[in-house]
């Protein structure tokens, strides 16, 4: 059942599980989370053709516009 807050608690606990840190909320005229991510290479990853020859935040940002 989804209560009014639970979307925050949920990226909460589920953002410490999967990258380690906690997300940030930013309240304005947009409301906006910033999700911080590492890189985590196995064995076999190797750079998509869109992130050769771009610095690593550059290649790795992605902006999601959520109405």
């Amino acid at each position: 059942m989804d209560e009014l807050g639970s979307g925050i608690r949920n990226t909460y606990k589920y953002c410490k599980i999967y990258s380690g840190t906690a997300p940030i909320f930013i309240e304005g005229d947009v409301f906006r989370t910033i999700i911080p991510l590492s890189m985590v290479a196995g064995d076999q990853a190797t750079p998509t053709a869109e992130s050769k020859g771009q610095p690593f935040h550059l290649a790795s940002t992605a902006k999601v516009d959520v109405f």
